[in-house]
């Protein structure tokens, strides 16, 4: 099936023309065009499980591939005699591939700052639970480390059970003072 390319209106320009047509910009179209051929040509020799998180870039000879993390890059480095080989059958003349964990495209949870703290999803122990851990606890030993560490947890439950009480028998004065406002009104 071949597209035709339709003319388009006289003040309407492609990316790429628009391009072309800025000095700067076109002496990077090629190297662009290059640097896109060749990241699709690898897409295509990677498995489905590296097809994406990694940038291509050709220096010379020289093929350097961007990764986020260091599993990928162990996994893409396995791939290398592979994925250099095939770039040969595709006609590309690369004598030496590089793998480089950078930070151009990290999760968020990687690149958080250390003073950030991100919010677990919290999860509340049953009454039900409480009483399997405290039968448990009864058939330890004494001096059991696992003892000590259920007792601790279920203290922790105990403690944040009293808090949620205390909380829910507080007057809310915010509902008072509004209907009080709606009053003077």
């Amino acid at each position: 099936m071949t597209i035709k390319n339709s003319t388009l209106p006289k003040n309407i320009y492609k990316v790429q023309d628009s391009w072309r047509l800025t000095p700067v910009l076109a002496q990077a179209m090629p190297r662009i065009e290059t640097n896109t051929r060749l990241s699709q040509n690898i897409s295509d020799l990677m498995p489905s499980t590296l097809k994406s998180g990694w940038r291509a870039h050709l220096e010379g000879k020289k093929l350097t591939l961007r990764v986020p993390h260091q599993a990928l890059a162990m996994k893409i480095k396995q791939q290398a005699p592979l994925i250099l080989d095939g770039l040969k059958m595709y006609g590309w003349d690369i004598s030496d591939m590089v793998v480089k964990v950078s930070q151009f495209n990290r999760p968020e949870w990687i690149n958080r700052a250390p003073n950030k703290v991100l919010v677990k999803n919290q999860r509340v122990i049953s009454e039900k639970s409480a009483q399997r851990i405290a039968e448990t606890i009864e058939h330890l030993d004494e001096d059991s480390p696992v003892r000590t560490a259920l007792q601790q947890l279920l203290a922790h439950r105990a403690a944040r059970q009293e808090k949620r009480r205390q909380s829910a028998a507080e007057p809310r004065t915010f509902a008072i003072k509004e209907s009080a406002t709606q009053l003077q009104l």
